[in-house]
């Protein structure tokens, strides 16, 4: 592992480090010797520790060596400077001149986000006009296609922005599976075919690990969770179900939340109860299920953050269908019956949404029917799996890996099996090589895993 600090700088060609002599450790290093040198070096890393524990800062631009962590191209030009500056001294001056997609392609240096909630940078735009840019996160090495990655579209409007992006939202463009953030290879700002030069200061690139979304304050006359405003704002803006809504109608929306954690296992909604909200997730994971006769639990479906639960009941008026209990320690928003129908339903964008989000609903039930199926443990194993890796599967060299774990509990009670046969079928499929167990318990699908079932899905 490389240690970077802002005396000593790594050129993309080559892996002996060079010393910057316009940084206060880089003058004295470059007087003093490589003994003084790694001294300071430790003495600064561990003045650091404690600032970097919430945050993960990807790129600040105040070293001269932040620029060799750049890729060029003939269509950006990068240079430092002291105008524009949201922290420190320093930010990067963008120039983006006329071509298909110029841009800021910075190497990263850390690819495990996993600990962290919340991508934040600050952009200030000198034009006149909004301009449009679009943030890429690819989590493959080989450069996926526009499908297999993170693409989303900002407005960046004159003056200084912060954008922020939630993490739990990232999901890939066209198969919705959430990014891996133990795996975060490549971040991208770009353009798409400017008409004329653009010039962006960008500053501050960095990760945050507290909730982008919650924070413990008054609410009612006691203690509670309540959802921070401008954040609830941005987060709602990143569900595919609320981005056409104007600001001002995801401010009626945010007024109007009521935020309440539930612990693993805790019971959120219970089947054949009257509901009289939307549930959003905000953090967290829940499973809908429904008991068999013989008092087995029948996982229906599973939500992560971004998505919502409990809209059927509030359209047909009738009562829960399933059970809904958090999968892991949770945190949802609960919007009323009377704004899910006076800022949801009769927007024409937002309900075209709902509708399609709805199918795709419906669609994963017939899959589910089908694969229920099958009589042969194996068969209806496999078929899950394949059913799973269109939603949370991650291309890797010929293979696919989910995104997303799944106890041998978790498969048997999505397949209506006993655990006993789940826990048999899947030795059974590592030793024939269909799958692997990698060391973190995802599952990976190897090239003949689908040979028997191309004609199910």
């Amino acid at each position: 592992m490389k240690l970077w600090f802002p005396c000593v700088g790594y050129s993309p060609h080559s892996t002996t480090p060079s010393v910057n002599r316009d940084s206060p450790l880089g003058f004295v290093a470059a007087r003093t010797g490589p003994v003084t040198l790694t001294a300071l070096c430790l003495l600064f890393l561990l003045s650091c520790r404690t600032v970097s524990r919430d945050q993960l800062v990807l790129f600040d631009f105040e070293s001269d060596a932040e620029l060799d962590r750049l890729y060029w191209n003939c269509h950006t030009l990068y240079s430092q400077s002291d105008k524009h500056v949201a922290h420190g001294a320093r930010s990067l001056k963008v120039e983006l001149y006329p071509s298909d997609y110029p841009g800021l392609s910075p190497m990263l240096r850390e690819h495990d986000w996993s600990d962290y909630r919340e991508l934040h940078l600050d952009i200030f735009n000198p034009q006149d006009d909004a301009v449009q840019l679009t943030v890429r996160i690819d989590d493959v090495e080989s450069g996926p296609d526009y499908i297999g990655r993170f693409n989303r579209r900002f407005s960046i409007s004159p003056g200084q922005q912060h954008l922020r992006i939630p993490l739990a939202l990232l999901v890939t463009s066209g198969t919705g599976r959430s990014l891996d953030f133990k795996k975060i290879h490549r971040l991208l700002i770009f353009a798409g075919h400017p008409e004329k030069k653009m010039v962006l200061y960008v500053d501050s690139v960095k990760t945050d690990r507290n909730s982008p979304v919650i924070i413990h304050g008054q609410r009612g006359g006691g203690k509670g969770i309540i959802m921070k405003k401008d954040a609830g704002l941005e987060f709602l803006k990143h569900i595919e179900l609320f981005s056409s809504l104007s600001d001002n109608e995801l401010r009626k929306i945010t007024d109007d939340i009521t935020v309440q954690t539930f612990k693993r296992n805790e019971t959120i909604l219970h089947e054949e109860n009257t509901n009289k909200f939307m549930y959003i997730i905000l953090e967290g994971e829940v499973k809908v299920v429904q008991r068999t006769e013989e008092g087995k639990e029948m996982i229906l479906a599973i939500h992560r953050a971004g998505e919502f639960f409990g809209e059927m009941s509030l359209i047909d008026n009738s009562t829960v269908p399933a059970t809904v209990i958090a999968k892991e320690d949770s945190t949802v928003a609960l919007v009323s019956k009377d704004i899910f129908y006076s800022s949801i339903v009769r927007q024409h964008k937002v309900l075209e949404k709902l509708l399609r989000i709805l199918a795709n609903r419906l669609r994963d039930s017939w899959k589910t029917v089908q694969m229920l199926s099958f009589n042969n443990a194996a068969q209806r194993i496999k078929c899950l799996l394949l059913m799973l890796s269109g939603k949370y599967g991650r291309k890797v060299e010929g293979r696919i890996v989910l995104s997303i774990k799944f106890t041998h509990q978790d498969i048997a009670e999505m397949t209506g099996m006993a655990r006993e046969t789940v826990t048999r079928v899947i030795d059974e499929l590592q030793r024939t090589g269909e799958i692997s167990i990698l060391k973190d318990k995802s599952i990976m699908l190897n090239p003949d895993f689908t040979k028997e079932l191309e004609y199910t899905l």
